[in-house]
């Protein structure tokens, strides 16, 4: 239990990838189930590794309660649950029951990302290029 630890991004991105590292050198799950809850500097980055792991297989019951995870990091557990469906049939999730649970998290509303380098309009550059 890793509850209360003032674990970061950064730690999660590590665990997250320390998991799925571990599974790749045993046959089941790596770890059973982490639990991460009130460390409120876990957010999107990190949720978004440990749903990596939770796809590859990893760690088969993830608690996140009371974090910082927004819309986009619940959306990448989303992503990870579609994977274990589309894969069911050739892993170890036949039979597994995944756990997941980000209660305690203000989600909002999922923005879509800005594109970068969109400054100028068309009409603009052709007006520059004239």
């Amino acid at each position: 239990d890793l509850s209360n630890n003032k674990i970061t991004d950064v730690g999660a991105i590590a665990l997250g990838r320390a998991l799925i590292e571990s599974r790749e050198r045993t046959s089941g799950f790596a770890l059973d189930q982490i639990i991460l809850d009130n460390n409120a500097l876990i957010g999107d980055d990190g949720a978004a590794a440990l749903a990596k792991a939770v796809s590859a297989g990893a760690v088969r019951s993830v608690h996140l309660r009371s974090c910082s995870i927004r819309a986009e990091g619940a959306a990448e557990f989303g992503k990870a649950l579609i994977e274990i469906v589309k894969h069911s049939k050739t892993r170890q999730f036949q039979s597994a029951q995944i756990e997941i649970d980000m209660s305690g998290n203000h989600f909002g509303i999922s923005k879509p990302k800005k594109k970068k380098g969109a400054a100028y309009s068309a009409s603009l550059l052709r007006d520059k290029a004239s």
